[in-house]
């Protein structure tokens, strides 16, 4: 049986992380390429990361998605008045599941836009 010491888990968890950024930087340069601005996109992704984990919004895919979001309807979609469907999901207690917050996010996000 292999034994990891907490250092290298930890270790292993910051490599993961980093190659997720770099992915998620090559994401936004590729389908966002006006948002690709190389002082601010590591940050961006960074606190948009920390915004979609205090939803409980940890799967890579998921938060993919909700930076997706983040880049068409801007970093702070989810609190103020411009889009209060997305206030309210996000804050809805009884959608725990963060993949059913995204998806919900999405549909209400894809209908707002087509509305427009």
């Amino acid at each position: 049986m292999l034994k990891l010491s907490q250092s290298q888990l930890t270790a292993i968890e910051n490599a993961c992380d980093k190659a997720f950024i770099v992915r998620m930087e090559k994401f936004i340069e590729t389908n966002f390429p006006e948002l690709a601005v190389e002082d601010t996109i590591t940050e961006f992704i960074e606190s948009t990361i920390n915004i979609a984990n205090g939803y409980n919004i940890t799967q890579e895919k998921d938060i993919c998605d909700f930076i997706s979001l983040c880049c068409v309807l801007g970093k702070d979609f989810c609190i103020g008045d411009q889009y209060p469907w997305a206030v309210d999901i996000v804050n809805h207690s009884s959608v725990l599941d963060g993949s059913n917050r995204v998806s919900m996010l999405l549909s209400a996000a894809n209908q707002h836009l087509e509305d427009d």
